[in-house]
């Protein structure tokens, strides 16, 4: 197996990342070395609310933005990569030329109107996802093939990078989380202490839900919803619905 090297200084940055945005650029710097290519990015998308945001892009290559955003909502069906992530919904690391045939993708929009214009044929990505409910897409292009080899080398640094990731949650699905507005630092304190189903809860009990929407909208009973409300009181130090839904 290829050795994976990525400079301490940057596997420090994602430690201490403070924020969707830093996790993001650190992350991008760590593919730059794992990942050889003639264009990176970073895109930090919110599922909720379908948008994007760039924080790096290199060569002016802007991959997926659009496409992504379309292919999350329906309205795109020739996506391969991001149909393949939406589908399973999952940390995953992917190289087109592994997943999609030569003959597929160049029929695809995000082919022929964002990577052949650039003479991007090939392209290595990563999604993971971050506490405050976005998927963070980095991705290599490059206008050679990559090599079946160059796939573990992706494969060790995204487990690194899932591993690393301060804000990665134990859920390996899309979350109902609160949105966080792009480059906030994630909620710390108390909040922080709040597990995965109860920051999702908590967001529907913001939103004014009672117990017994909640338990539809998640699938689960509402005497199981009261216990996890009952446990965000303990934790937050509250005694009333409206003191939880206000609590920063």
């Amino acid at each position: 197996m290829p050795r994976v090297n990525v400079q301490l200084e940057i596997l420090d940055r994602i430690v201490s990342a403070r924020s969707d945005r830093g996790l993001a650029e650190a992350a991008v710097d760590g593919l730059r070395e794992v990942s050889p290519g003639d264009h990176f990015s970073a895109i930090l998308f919110n599922p909720a609310t379908l948008v994007a945001d760039v924080y790096f892009s290199h060569k002016g290559w802007l991959p997926s933005v659009n496409d992504f955003r379309m292919a999350a909502s329906g309205k795109l069906i020739d996506h391969p990569l991001a149909r393949k992530f939406l589908s399973r919904r999952e940390p995953m690391a992917l190289i087109r030329s592994r997943e999609v045939s030569d003959r597929e993708w160049h029929k695809s929009a995000i082919y022929n109107e964002v990577d052949r214009p650039l003479d991007v044929e090939d392209v290595a990505t990563a999604y993971l996802f971050t506490a405050s409910n976005r998927v963070l897409i980095l991705t290599c292009g490059r206008s050679r093939r990559f090599l079946d080899r160059e796939f573990s080398p992706l494969q060790a640094f995204h487990r690194v990078l899932n591993s690393l990731a301060p804000f990665h949650p134990l859920s390996r699905r899309l979350i109902g989380v609160q949105n966080i507005a792009p480059g906030a630092v994630v909620p710390m304190g108390k909040l922080a202490d709040l597990t995965v189903r109860e920051h999702e809860i908590l967001h529907w009990v913001r939103e004014g839900k009672r117990d017994l929407e909640i338990g539809i909208i998640l699938g689960i009973s509402p005497r199981t919803v009261h216990h996890h409300v009952a446990s965000i009181y303990a934790k937050l130090g509250v005694e009333t619905r409206t003191a939880a839904a206000v609590f920063q």
